[in-house]
């Protein structure tokens, strides 16, 4: 990879700001005017008020998974006396990539905002953060949300080698190994048990989720385990639309390789360590860490299942951003290098750019991991009754557009929560990427995007479908149109067949034409 290359992908990591969101939370429970209280099955809470809002943060939906609960299905949350304070968050869970030091394997927590005045029970949306399966928190807010009629619920999962582990000792009929997946069945579980209580209508959830979390919504589209758990799902910039998965069995010596390179004895002894020496850095902790199948919490790959009809019969939007390949720096993938060179020359073609261009390749990684399998599994939908939707998001802040290549990775998210921030660039970045030093603010286009783009979301989880009084209509997918909304600097439309040729050459690469 080219010194360019990296710089450009670095630099537009930098140039778009990322979301931070705080909570509040109760439903058509009366509600203190400085701290609103709410009652659940597990006992009282202490939320906090805002401008409208009330969040309740790191509400406890499953047991701590310590000691003997390590590497186990999420087990119930103890019930508490007296009234418990819901104003901060709970830890992260462990990862080893992280600058907040507040982790802790005691970490399975949600956070909830809701409007302070509710007439009537609202839609509820259940977000599942990114982050590879092996980084990220629940730590996003949700007042927009909230402030725009919606329930809005974060969650904390299992990462790392806590969220997906392999073990013999683990093979005894209870499901094993996609931990991370049982942890937000279970954070669904309670949304259906307990939303209610928060002014939240139980019967219509959507889930969605960035990244690693558009691809658990993919794989909740398929978990038996999940069924009538949400009613609706978005898929942003999901990885796992059209390569297998691998299967349990790939990852069954894993466990005792560690137990031996930790110098312990079976699942008791890897038990017994405290969760900072499982959780250290090896070359292969996030293959080791990513989901598989295992029969029981995902039967069969995204793909196979979308194919057979087999998906959760829920209305679905997918979509990907236009430069995707901003995450090869921190993620790269050799074999699509490897792919792109052995078929260059129609990679040439189908993108109609020159093999020495520093773009095609990131052009190309972003194609492969998100785009075409966004667009496949929305394609895929048409094996069940419900509709689905795609988009194409293309969209940077305006004041950075001339340096950007398109939509980073995650770009997106500012957007979706309506949470748009200045990005401050320095001297000292401004000299090593050529740009301008200087704050590039939010111009009102920027804000008019955001807002569009939160309510076809909310329209969605509303209503089954993105229908927005006054915005473009976004039509639902079909195969032979190939319709796509893009949302980009030019304006935002719905076009047909966007990047055609090259999702039309990845789809086909997959299906042995590589």
């Amino acid at each position: 990879m080219s010194v360019l290359q990296i710089l450009l992908k670095r630099f537009t990591l930098l140039i778009v700001s990322g979301v931070t969101l705080t909570l509040v939370g109760s439903p058509l429970v009366a509600a203190d005017s400085v701290r609103p209280e709410v009652s659940i099955s597990s006992g009282q809470l202490r939320g906090t008020l805002e401008e409208g809002v009330r969040a309740f943060k790191g509400i406890p939906y499953a047991a701590p998974p310590v000691g003997d609960l390590r590497w186990r299905a999420p087990q119930a949350a103890a019930n508490w006396s007296g009234v418990r304070d819901a104003a901060d968050y709970g830890p992260i869970c462990p990862q080893q990539r992280s600058r907040n030091r507040d982790q802790d394997e005691d970490c399975l927590t949600l956070n909830v905002w809701a409007p302070a005045e509710i007439k009537a029970p609202l839609p509820v949306m259940v977000w599942i953060h990114g982050g590879a399966h092996v980084n990220g928190s629940g730590r996003t807010g949700g007042e927009t949300f909230a402030s725009n009629g919606v329930v809005l619920v974060s969650i904390n999962y299992r990462l790392w080698r806590v969220g997906g582990f392999n073990h013999p000792e683990l093979a005894t009929g209870e499901p094993s190994v996609n931990f991370a997946v049982l942890d937000q069945v279970a954070a669904l579980r309670w949304v259906a048990r307990e939303i209610h209580a928060f002014g939240g209508d139980p019967r219509r959830v959507t889930i969605f989720g960035v990244s690693a979390g558009g691809s658990y919504v993919n794989l909740l589209m398929v978990s038996p385990l999940a069924a009538g758990l949400f009613h609706r799902a978005i898929a942003q910039s999901g990885a796992n639309g059209l390569g297998p998965l691998r299967s349990a069995d790939v990852v069954a010596g894993f466990g005792e390789r560690l137990a031996a390179n930790k110098g312990v004895k079976g699942l008791a002894g890897l038990r017994g360590l405290p969760w900072q020496d499982i959780v250290d850095a090896d070359a292969a902790y996030r293959v080791e860490s990513s989901p598989v199948v295992d029969g029981v919490v995902i039967p069969e790959s995204v793909s196979d299942a979308f194919a057979r009809g087999h998906q959760h019969n829920v209305p679905y939007i997918a979509g990907a951003n236009s430069y995707e390949g901003s995450l090869a720096a921190a993620i790269p993938i050799p074999a699509y290098q490897r792919i792109m060179q052995e078929n260059i020359e129609r990679v040439e073609a189908a993108y109609g750019m020159a093999a020495d261009d520093p773009l095609l390749p990131l052009l190309f990684y972003g194609d492969m991991l998100f785009v075409a399998p966004s667009r496949h599994l929305a394609k895929q939908m048409q094996t069940v009754s419900a509709p689905s939707w795609l988009y194409h998001f293309d969209y940077v802040l305006e004041a950075t557009a001339p340096y950007s290549p398109g939509a980073r990775h995650g770009g997106e998210v500012a957007y979706v929560f309506d949470r748009l921030r200045p990005v401050e660039i320095g001297p000292v970045v401004a000299d090593r990427f050529n740009v301008p030093a200087g704050t590039y603010g939010v111009s009102e286009r920027d804000l008019q995007v955001a807002k569009m783009l939160q309510q076809y979301w909310i329209g969605f989880a509303r209503a089954g479908s993105p229908a927005v009084a006054g915005q473009p209509v976004w039509p639902a997918y079909e195969p032979e149109g190939d319709v796509a909304l893009v949302i980009s600097n030019e304006g935002v439309q719905a076009q047909s067949g966007v990047r055609r040729a090259q999702l039309d050459l990845i789809e086909n690469g997959y299906r042995g034409g590589f």
